[in-house]
């Protein structure tokens, strides 16, 4: 019964009339509260309870009593717990309803400013920056949360996301070399899994002037980045990888595509890496050479799917 006053609780963290410092101890109070509750009274995986028995409908009753206090409330803490919720399992059994409702929250928000601050979350798990998030948790968001955020935010906020992330995407992300002998090989595949959906996205969601004309906003962002990569390779008298991009004296978002291109055909058809990655994981763990050789395949995919 005291989830029925959870909307109240949780509007407190978005009180604007609350000082800054007690809006923060009552997020976190609210924050810690939430998830000893949660490991105390939720199972560990979402169908251990039988459908039909009671501790099934008292689960599903507070899961959605939780639903309705973050769209009531538009709490960032409880969409947090639900993402953290969603990510713990690679299919959870309320799935469907949870993200049903994470996306009336979203849309509810129309803040840029709050809904970019969701889609940071997002990137922040997704590229291991977050340390609550293990590799596991980083996979199933990877499934889950890409392209339901992406959709779900105004279209000026999503611009201004890739302004912000367009340059670790092309530059950062898509030049790592992947070393399958490397102690981090996981993390990296899912950085380039992410990227590749991100970028994949970023042209299918937005329009052709967004990406690819002369006034596009996010390719004047990245070229001002190039630039300054040319400078610095100029001052310093030293190769870098963006040097394949060409600058000109006016700049769309068709250099910023042959570039992307020429990664996603790169990667797509190298099939070593996957008989490579089959011979290095011989006397490795099923469960763990499983997991690299999905991440290496989705991988593929997803530079593929790029690529068209």
């Amino acid at each position: 019964r005291l989830l029925d006053l959870l909307p109240f609780f949780a509007s407190l963290d978005t009180d604007e009339d609350l000082s800054e410092d007690r809006r923060k101890k009552w997020s976190d109070d609210l924050c810690r509260t939430l998830h000893t509750f949660t490991a105390d009274c939720f199972p560990l995986k979402s169908t251990e309870f039988r459908k039909g028995t009671q501790e099934y409908h008292d689960y599903q009753g507070a899961i959605r009593k939780i639903l309705s206090a973050l769209e009531l409330s538009s709490s960032f803490i409880l969409f947090e717990l639900l993402i953290w919720m969603l990510s713990c399992e690679q299919n959870h059994i309320f799935e469907d309803e949870i993200l049903s409702s994470i996306n009336r929250f979203i849309i509810k928000l129309n803040d840029h400013n709050k809904q970019m601050n969701l889609l940071d979350y997002i990137y922040s798990i997704l590229f291991g920056q977050n340390p609550l998030f293990r590799l596991e948790h980083r996979l199933n968001a990877l499934e889950k949360f890409i392209l339901k955020m992406l959709t779900s935010v105004k279209k000026n906020t999503l611009i201004e996301f890739y302004k912000k992330y367009i340059s670790l995407f092309v530059i950062e992300q898509l030049d790592i070399k992947i070393d399958l002998t490397s102690s981090t090989i996981t993390s990296v595949l899912i950085n380039k899994i992410a990227t590749y959906r991100f970028i994949d996205y970023m042209y299918t969601i937005l329009n052709k002037d967004d990406v690819f004309g002369v006034n596009s906003p996010i390719a004047k962002v990245f070229y001002e980045k190039v630039k300054q990569q040319e400078e610095a390779r100029k001052t310093l008298n030293i190769e870098m990888p963006i040097t394949a991009i060409k600058l000109g004296a006016t700049m769309d978002g068709k250099e910023l595509t042959k570039y992307v291109i020429a990664r996603a055909r790169g990667q797509f058809i190298d099939g070593k890496i996957i008989k490579s990655m089959d011979m290095t994981l011989i006397n490795v763990p099923a469960m763990e050479k499983a997991t690299k050789m999905n991440a290496i395949r989705s991988l593929a995919m997803s530079s593929f799917n790029c690529l068209i």
